[in-house]
């Protein structure tokens, strides 16, 4: 999914029809950013001695400290846009190009996400 996110958002910024892939694809991924973000809670933390941390309330403490605002706003950010998409008429003109524009800039924020991942994964890959 990440590295769709890498390859794909960038070239939604371009004015073309998305296929029926990217349709389904933003439907996949919005649905997997929007779990990801309970999922998160429940997911541990390498301490600074080098153990685990896996006690939910320690490790929802430091999520809400930490990515949750942002993760939050991307997914809620992603909902909302999708709802005003849906309700503007295609035939509004230039309303709905604006509108198609900040949703998939809204969908940019996802980078920041991915960038989080990348530099998670050079934290604590093995050399």
């Amino acid at each position: 999914f990440v590295l769709y996110d890498v390859i794909v958002l960038p070239l939604l910024l371009l004015d073309m029809t998305e296929p029926d892939f990217f349709s389904v694809m933003t439907w996949v991924l919005r649905i997997f950013w929007t779990l990801d973000v309970p999922l998160s809670f429940l997911t541990g933390f390498r301490r600074k001695d080098g153990a685990i941390e896996r006690s939910v309330r320690k490790v929802s403490k430091r999520y809400m400290k930490s990515w949750m605002l942002l993760d939050l706003s991307m997914v809620i950010s992603d909902w909302v846009l999708y709802a005003i998409d849906f309700d503007v008429p295609a035939s509004s003109g230039a309303r709905s190009v604006k509108m198609f524009r900040a949703v998939r800039m809204a969908r940019m924020l996802r980078l920041v996400r991915v960038y989080r991942l990348g530099q998670l994964s050079n934290k604590y890959s093995p050399l």
